[in-house]
């Protein structure tokens, strides 16, 4: 008996067949032929016919001639859909032999010797299986000749027959019953396991490449890091993140600018762009949505509010307490052994300098008209410590990932001073910060079109308070981090 393999154009491949030839799709570390070829040599098929509409020299380099597979592989170009199912039906079988027949990559292991004895009651040289209990077309039974053919395809091919069965086609039967077999069982591969959940890779991923034979597909600007674990099949979309520790797959698909965090675990789930799963989470038999962050432990999501910004995420409410506990009761210890030493630097830096200290906001950029349209810009606020032009090395309230068209204005701000030391004339009168107001400077010379920079720069005047706080922060850094650190002194 022979073994045909059906692999023409389906619109459930979406973008990935328009990469790589469907033969070649990965499943279980291995292209989908091959492991066609391989279960069928289980199942005593030595003769394998693959039908193929693309990609045929790259499956022939690959595939050969199934020596190496111990069959014996013949490779036509052509479908069993469309017009060669017309010529089925009015001509005759396309092969004379026996034969058994996979379509497509819904390889369900429907119950034989249950559809046998159904199909040849209806009499018909092709049957359309049909579960009885949901109604949905599942298989087709070919049997020119009195041989089958099983046809797990549910695209294309069942489209047709389902389209001459219902118009009343008398060379086709339809068998309804039960079939309990299929339900949670079939190839655990990549579309197959949550197939339910996956309609369209396309939609989660796009631009995809093939990146080796070990069934890894993985978009433009991707990135895995070489401590990261990665069991194949799994689809990493483009400009993704998996990060040290992190383990994803087998049966794994990661959208989009999605961020897997150290020790996260992905596995025969569906992760959704734009999404960021913490440190220790682990997803499992889940459809992930997106725009979403994962709590760490529990899975539980959680809406990004702002969709610029990915925030910190908490390890449940016992670790987050106990963490706390620890950090505060450390913080605390520190500061009552490192007071004395931060008051007495703080008046020797009061003694030796009076300069303000320049807290400043920044505004993202964007087109700005007039007055008002400040109000609607994003706003950052940084701390630049004396005489150095770096900030503290945190930003109150948000984790510097920024995306899109947002990024931070200009410089530091300048003083009046430094403004008038260092710039010349032309860029004076264009570029001018001053504390407490806002400034709109136009680059265009003619002012017919104005290109405008708008900061915030205010200062606070030097205190022994602000001189303590930090000073204290500065010690206390190595100790306790940066979030306690800040919360602690109030900056």
């Amino acid at each position: 008996m022979r073994l045909v393999l059906i692999h023409s154009d389906n619109e459930r491949y979406g973008a990935l067949a328009r990469t790589i030839a469907p033969p070649l799709l990965p499943v279980l570390n291995k292209p989908l032929a091959q492991h066609q070829i391989e279960e069928g040599y289980d199942h005593g098929l030595r003769e394998v016919t693959l039908l193929a509409t693309e990609g045929i020299g790259e499956i022939r380099r690959h595939l050969g001639d199934g020596t190496r597979f111990g069959v014996s592989l013949d490779l036509l170009i052509g479908s069993l859909s469309g017009d060669e199912l017309e010529s089925l039906l009015k001509h005759g079988s396309l092969f004379q032999e026996p034969f058994i027949a996979m379509a497509g990559m819904t390889l369900a292991h429907l119950p034989m010797p249950e559809l046998a004895p159904a199909h040849e009651a209806s009499g018909k040289p092709i049957s359309l299986v049909r579960d009885s209990t949901s109604g949905a077309d599942v298989a087709a039974i070919f049997s020119p000749g009195g041989n089958a053919l099983l046809a797990g395809q549910t695209g294309r091919l069942l489209e047709v027959l389902r389209t001459l069965a219902d118009s009343g086609h008398s060379q086709i039967g339809v068998v309804a019953q039960p079939l309990p077999h299929l339900r949670g069982e079939g190839l655990p591969g990549l579309f197959d396991v949550n197939s339910h959940l996956l309609r369209d890779p396309s939609l989660l991923v796009s631009n995809l490449y093939w990146e080796n034979p070990k069934g890894v597909f993985r978009g433009r600007g991707s990135q895995i890091h070489p401590r990261a674990k990665v069991h194949p099949p799994v689809v990493i979309g483009h400009y993704s993140q998996v990060m040290a520790g992190a383990e994803i797959g087998p049966d794994a698909v990661i959208g989009d600018e999605t961020i897997i965090d150290k020790r996260a675990t992905v596995l025969r789930s569906i992760v959704h762009a734009n999404s960021y799963v913490g440190g220790m989470t682990r997803i499992e038999n889940k459809l992930a949505a997106g725009d979403r962050l994962f709590a760490v432990g529990s899975g539980a999501k959680v809406v990004i509010t702002d969709p610029f910004l990915l925030g910190s995420i908490e390890s449940g409410p016992f670790s987050y307490l106990v963490d706390e506990v620890v950090h505060r009761g450390a913080a605390l210890a520190l500061l009552w052994a490192l007071a004395p030493f931060g008051i007495a630097a703080a008046i020797a830096a009061r003694r030796r300098r009076g300069e303000p200290v320049a807290t400043r906001e920044v505004l993202g950029a964007g087109t700005i008209e007039r007055r008002d349209d400040l109000n609607y810009l994003p706003r950052f606020q940084m701390l630049t410590l004396p005489e150095t032009d770096a900030p503290l090395a945190w930003y109150p309230g948000l984790v510097n990932v920024l995306k899109g068209d947002m990024r931070l204005v200009g410089p530091r701000p300048l003083s009046q001073e430094e403004a008038e030391r260092s710039l010349d004339d032309w860029m004076l009168k264009r570029f001018k910060s001053q504390p407490g107001l806002f400034t709109l400077a136009p680059f265009a010379e003619d002012g017919e079109h104005e290109t405008t920079i708008a900061e915030m720069l205010y200062a606070e005047k030097r205190s022994l308070a602000l001189d303590a706080r930090i000073a204290l922060a500065r010690a206390l850094l190595p100790f306790v981090g940066k979030r306690q650190a800040r919360r602690l002194i109030g900056l």
